[in-house]
């Protein structure tokens, strides 16, 4: 810089990153990824989707008001939103989150379908349960 000369103004701040704006497709696919799903496992392993939720609660909320379904399908969780059988299991009842809590629900209803009788107990109340890997 020669004497009398004007330093340079300042560069402008990086323009924000779109990812984080809202309205903007990034933002979209964010908040349509926080879904839930409420599956239902029969003690065979076979499941069935109940419907995607907003809310892990209003999973719980729609599993408490099934009617009838619970008796054929009786273990209920909470998994992501992936209509696959490679979703995680987010939330389950208290005596499952032992063997199926972050677990692949593939995983779990294999599990099941090994300890059919084991699941059967529990649901009846006649036993803990107890899986064997």
């Amino acid at each position: 810089m020669a004497l009398g000369e004007k330093p340079a103004p300042p560069s402008p701040p990086p323009a924000p990153s779109l990812r984080h704006l809202p309205g903007t497709r990034r933002a979209n696919q964010i908040q349509q990824m926080k879904t839930y799903q409420l599956r239902c496992i029969a003690p065979d392993g076979a499941i069935v989707r109940e419907g995607e939720f907003p809310s892990i609660q209003a999973a719980w909320d729609r599993a408490n008001d099934m009617g009838s379904r619970w008796f054929f399908y009786p273990v209920c969780v909470v998994t992501g939103a992936s209509r696959s059988d490679r979703a995680r299991v987010l939330d389950c009842p208290n005596g499952l989150k032992d063997y199926a809590q972050g677990r692949t629900l593939r995983s779990v209803c294999a599990m099941f379908a090994r300890n059919s009788q084991a699941v059967c107990d529990w649901v009846n109340g006649d036993a803990p349960l107890i899986l064997e890997n």
